[in-house]
């Protein structure tokens, strides 16, 4: 673990320019991870793994659109331990998830497997799961997270992702007027993910992430853009 030195830099406080940066470093990273489930399914993980309920569906929005700005300590504490306890149900090396002293199952319900089951927990830049402290420390800004561009795609999200982002792109060659049928060849060597994007056929989550700025490329855009197209999906994606 890294903590993050707070050094002055300008007029502005450091303590608010901490919070400030940690904020949006903790949205970032609190978005694609929730998006791993639906509200409801999450909290109800929540509440069936601490035994009580810690926090509602406005403070998760609040999170993922950057708007809660003073969340209550108990939804960092029941944040982390489920975090926690994710990453060791799902096998993350015990050496690289944060300890804590509070008397809670080491894994989650076996009950609710199908809403765990191939889930990511947060991580910070060591590639820690982040429990109770981690999390704020990295809401604070006194942990440094994972860089915008390290993104991650859960197993059950690739389909949903690569219809996404293969509609999207036949959707751009219709409005420029482009018969990509015609040029798939040398789009395919440009991008071997484009073959199956633009068929229609499933690419696995490595391919797709490793791909993005490629497909960019080819359609002049940007993988932070193709990037929200893939995470607009999978939060639609039905229950």
């Amino acid at each position: 673990m890294r903590l993050i030195p707070v050094i002055q830099t300008s007029s502005v406080s450091p303590l608010l320019s901490s919070l400030e940066r940690g904020g949006q470093a903790f949205y970032s990273t609190f978005r694609p991870f929730s998006r791993q489930f639906t509200q409801t399914k999450l909290i109800a993980l929540c509440k069936m793994y601490l035994g009580t309920g810690a926090f509602h569906s406005s403070q998760i929005t609040g999170f993922c659109q950057g708007t809660l700005t003073e969340p209550a300590p108990k939804v960092f504490i029941a944040l982390g331990l489920v975090n926690v306890a994710l990453a060791r149900t799902i096998g993350h090396p015990e050496d690289h998830i944060e300890q804590h002293q509070m008397p809670y199952a080491r894994t989650l319900p076996h009950e609710m497997q199908k809403v765990w089951m191939h889930r990511l927990p947060m991580l910070d830049r060591e590639g820690v799961a982040m429990g109770p402290v981690g999390l704020f420390e990295a809401f604070c800004g006194l942990r440094e997270l994972n860089a915008p561009n390290q993104r991650q795609l859960a197993l059950q999200d690739e389909r949903a992702a690569s219809e996404a982002l293969g509609a999207y792109l036949r959707a751009y060659f219709g409005r420029h007027g482009i018969d990509w049928f015609s040029q798939l060849t040398d789009f395919t060597t440009r991008c071997a993910a484009m073959q199956p994007l633009l068929l229609n056929q499933p690419v696995s989550g490595d391919q797709l992430l490793e791909s993005l700025e490629h497909v960019a490329a080819i359609i002049d855009s940007d993988t932070n853009h193709l990037w929200e197209v893939i995470q607009d999906a999978i939060e639609l994606k039905p229950e």
